[in-house]
């Protein structure tokens, strides 16, 4: 494992920023994030031929190092100069310790979203720990090799290390709600708050909305308005079964229950775990389990009189959403119940 240590800092502080990204903006991954990686293979890159010798070749490298007291300076390298990893890494660290720190920086101070922090200070404190122990990590490197103060660097680091992992124990024994994520919802506000019948907003606040920046593009929703919006949501597709029609869509629950689409397509994806469609699907495959189990004459209709009941427009989408919910294809589910009685 010589000299693989730095492949792993290389992951940790990209994967630091993406989690603090993915807790404080609800936000998922996207495609580009695997350009984080880069810094990474490229060590793995540059040190191929010497993970590529045998142990016994790393074992003398390593007393060599120790011998020479170049153990820090990172040698070996293939293509790029010795110690440019140490130190560009120091370097990418801080750079990733200053965008996490904006991210803290703003949903911290975030003066129309208040309650974010009242809700949340739990979460807050954590990151912001996090944040200062991240930058914390980076200082006998920076200290040693870019202004050259004598420092027994495995000492420090070792100290920061349990530190850092003290620190996390703590927090977590006494904050475990921490691992939960923000308590409310954020919601993109690019639109009007709701108003029943009309999602609409005048071209003055549809530019006000493209000038603001990404954070300011949201708008907190506390739990408690979380909670009250999953209750309506439940109790009015309880009553109505409006997901029974056929081509159902968000804009029509939006218009029935009050709430923007952005407020409800926020709730099923972070709350739920489900896009609005698998959502729907659910529910009819739900309600369609409930009519085969106590009405035997649903058991004698065909799969597109199934599908064509509980919403669904084709065979193809009845069959793949059917099998998603229950493992189970329409045939085998209804042979199953016949065969049991």
């Amino acid at each position: 494992f010589y000299r693989t240590g730095n492949f792993f800092i290389y992951l940790l502080y990209p994967a630091a920023y993406l989690y603090v990204r993915k807790v404080l903006n609800q936000e998922g991954w996207k495609k580009t994030d695997i350009l984080h990686l880069i810094p990474a293979f490229l060590y793995l890159a540059d040190y191929a031929p010497f993970f590529s010798m045998t142990a016994a070749e790393k074992l003398s490298q390593l007393e060599l190092d120790y011998a020479g007291n170049s153990v820090y300076t990172f040698e070996n390298s293939w293509f790029l100069p010795h110690n440019f990893h140490f130190t560009f890494r120091s370097l990418l660290a801080l750079i990733y310790v200053f965008f996490i720190s904006r991210l803290w920086w703003m949903r911290s101070y975030d003066q129309q979203n208040r309650q974010f922090k009242m809700e949340n200070t739990a979460l807050m404190q954590w990151i912001g720990t996090l944040t200062f122990l991240l930058f914390v990590a980076t200082i006998p490197s920076i200290l040693i090799f870019l202004f050259g103060i004598p420092l027994d660097l495995t000492k420090t680091s070792n100290g920061f290390a349990y530190l850092t992992t003290t620190s996390y124990a703590l927090f977590l024994l006494f904050k475990p709600e921490i691992i939960y994520g923000i308590k409310g919802l954020w919601v993109d506000s690019n639109v009007q708050e709701p108003v029943i019948g009309s999602n609409k907003m005048e071209g003055g606040q549809a530019q006000e909305a493209q000038a603001r920046t990404p954070l300011e593009k949201t708008t907190y929703l506390s739990n408690e308005a979380v909670i009250t919006l999953g209750n309506h949501l439940e109790s009015f597709l309880n009553d109505s079964k409006a997901y029974l029609g056929n081509g159902y869509t968000i804009t029509e629950l939006s218009n029935s229950l009050g709430y923007s689409t952005h407020q409800i397509s926020a709730y099923l994806n972070h709350h739920l775990g489900l896009n609005f469609n698998e959502y729907i699907n659910k529910r009819r495959i739900e309600y369609l389990l409930e009519e085969v189990n106590r009405n035997d004459d649903w058991q004698k209709y065909t799969l597109e009189a199934l599908g064509n009941n509980v919403g669904f427009n084709n065979r193809y989408s009845f069959l793949k959403a059917f099998k998603k919910n229950t493992g189970k294809t329409p045939s085998d589910y209804l042979n199953g119940l016949k065969g049991s009685k």
